[in-house]
């Protein structure tokens, strides 16, 4: 269990309990400790700590990740800090701040993937050493490519699909999972995306209220008024006007090889999908009765959570979307180093805001057959769906 401090931005605890929830240690962590996650082998306990500023105070504390060892067991437990500070980076990298959201192994546990999400990258994280090796930037994905197309507002008078030149999603994933193919290693993303908003930093701003050059927004804002972007980049030209729009999140899921570079992306997939099979919950809000569009001028459908598992022979991504409430799952394996769209459940009404995904293999199931896991933050429930192919 990860426990931040009575001072949210002191370092933080895990504590260690065993099967019958009697309380065994305590392991020091860094400020704001938040997911983890045990290696394959259950030899180590990793942590991200997210390092979020304090708004009252103005402290902001590094993020990181701690490595607990735990081969001696649990109350000789090892605690070692993965600084960020100092780090490679590849590829545009936000100047805003590493917050680590959350983690995945790879490599039999010797290598560990870690989002960046605020940031818009990913960090490779060398177990054994207690050490980044490299973050990686993800780029951004381009709205002007109708693969890629979005509805930007919630004002719209319903679903609109378009393609828009000059708008930029970041990928700012939250959940990332490792899984192996044909071609090796690769990684999936749930690309939420997330703004920086606090008395620190403030980058959140409708498209409304900026000043965008004339030349790459010749028709001013129109449709575009409601979307919510970040004002820390798109003055290209440093003249106090926008050139280029960036908003948060991608709206997808991604595929990432073992370097952390996007290799493949679901593009506008989830949000012309619910249109055409789910429309009553597109890009809706996560009150009881959905309301449609509301969340367009935001992160979409918003991705959050992922869990990869294989149901006979094939391996699947699946994904949840937090405010639509719904789960799609992705065959990794027909076309590697991609996903194709396999499945879909709209987990509504007694499931709301799917949060976190667990896949549970046949062999540690209680029915013998794969289950999936998902724990729902707007309802307090968990739902465990049974997997089984078409």
């Amino acid at each position: 269990m990860a426990v931040q401090a009575d001072v949210a931005t002191d370092p933080g605890t895990v504590e260690l309990f065993d099967a019958e929830g009697e309380h065994v240690a305590t392991v020091p962590a860094g400020p704001l400790p938040d997911m983890l996650t045990f290696t394959d082998n259950g030899r180590t306990l990793l942590v991200a700590n997210e390092g979020e500023p304090d708004g009252d105070t103005g402290v902001d504390p590094e993020g990181s990740v701690t490595v607990i060892d735990l081969r001696r067991g649990a109350t000789r437990a090892r605690a070692r800090t993965a600084a960020l500070t100092g780090v490679p980076g590849l590829g545009p990298i936000r100047d805003i701040g590493f917050e680590p959201e959350y983690i995945t192994t790879a490599f039999g546990g010797r290598l560990a993937y870690v989002s960046l999400q605020e940031a818009n990258a990913v960090a490779i994280l060398d177990v054994d050493d207690a050490r980044f090796r490299l973050i990686r930037g993800l780029g951004y994905k381009d709205h002007v490519e109708p693969a890629n197309a979005l509805d930007p507002s919630d004002r719209d008078g319903g679903i609109d699909i378009d393609p828009w030149p000059g708008v930029y999603g970041m990928y700012q994933p939250d959940a990332i999972a490792a899984y192996s193919s044909r071609r090796g290693i690769h990684l999936v993303t749930a690309n939420e995306g997330d703004a920086r908003e606090n008395d620190v930093t403030e980058e959140e701003s409708r498209v409304s209220d900026l000043m965008l050059d004339p030349a790459a927004f010749p028709g001013g804002a129109g449709a575009l008024s409601r979307l919510n972007v970040t004002t820390t980049q798109g003055d290209t030209d440093g003249d106090g006007d926008y050139d280029e729009l960036y908003a948060f999140g991608a709206r997808s899921m991604s595929v990432l090889d073992l370097f952390g570079r996007v290799r493949f992306d679901t593009g506008s997939e989830l949000e012309r999908f619910v249109r055409d099979q789910d429309p009553t919950t597109f890009n809706a809000n996560h009150s009881l009765v959905p309301q449609v569009d509301n969340r367009s001028d935001n992160k979409g459908p918003e991705p959050e959570a992922v869990a990869v598992g294989e149901v006979r022979g094939t391996t699947y991504a699946f994904l949840g979307a937090e405010r639509q409430g719904g789960i799609f799952a992705y065959d990794l394996d027909a076309r590697p180093g991609q996903a194709l769209l396999a499945g879909y459940v709209n987990t509504r009404p007694d499931d709301r805001g799917p949060e976190g995904a667990l896949f549970i293999e046949k062999r540690d199931s209680p029915t013998r057959k794969p289950l999936l896991l998902v724990t729902n933050e707007v309802t307090g429930t968990i739902a465990a769906f049974e997997l089984r192919p078409r």
